[in-house]
């Protein structure tokens, strides 16, 4: 949910070239958010362009690495969506290192909207999830599960919400 709310954000805001930065595809989160961002880009008639697809593992180095060799090819999106925080924190140090600007020349959303992202200069567009919520409800999954109240995995749909700040521009 999410992922496409910020994929259709950028894409109402004249996007078509939108690339995404990866978490760690073997786990649930990565694999989700890559499969609707893809997915978003289908219902919108986007090509996916390959290069464009960084794999960050959700880890802030990593991304700013793989945004950095993109960049050093001389070829790039118009817009980033990256699957945490902490891996756009990286990107937007590898588009500062290259002289581009957030969101001058590169839109960039975040995920989570951890306390960092209002405090990045520009302040990171990022979508929110309830963590309270989830905490609470793992914690008492835990708890049943222990109590035998429970059995085998279990997954569960929280809301999210897109916050809107400062690193996305129109085209």
């Amino acid at each position: 949910e999410g992922t496409e709310a910020a994929v259709r954000y950028l894409y109402e805001l004249g996007h078509r070239k939108i690339g995404m930065i990866n978490g760690r595809l073997n786990t649930y989160s990565g694999r989700q958010r890559n499969k609707a961002y893809l997915e978003t880009l289908y219902q919108c008639g986007l090509e996916v362009e390959p290069a464009f697809i960084l794999n960050g593992g959700f880890i802030r180095e990593t991304a700013r690495q793989e945004v950095a060799n993109l960049l050093a090819g001389g070829t790039w999106p118009t817009a980033f969506l990256s699957a945490n925080d902490e891996m756009a924190l990286g990107a937007q140090e590898a588009l500062k290192e290259h002289g581009l600007k957030v969101p001058a020349d590169i839109s960039l959303i975040g995920f989570d909207d951890t306390p960092a992202a209002a405090q990045m200069t520009p302040a990171l567009t990022s979508v929110r999830l309830p963590i309270y919520d989830m905490s609470r409800t793992a914690a008492e999954t835990v708890v049943n599960l222990c109590e035998k109240e429970g059995s085998g995995f279990q997954s569960f749909a929280f809301p999210s919400l897109l916050i809107e700040r400062d690193s996305c521009h129109t085209l």
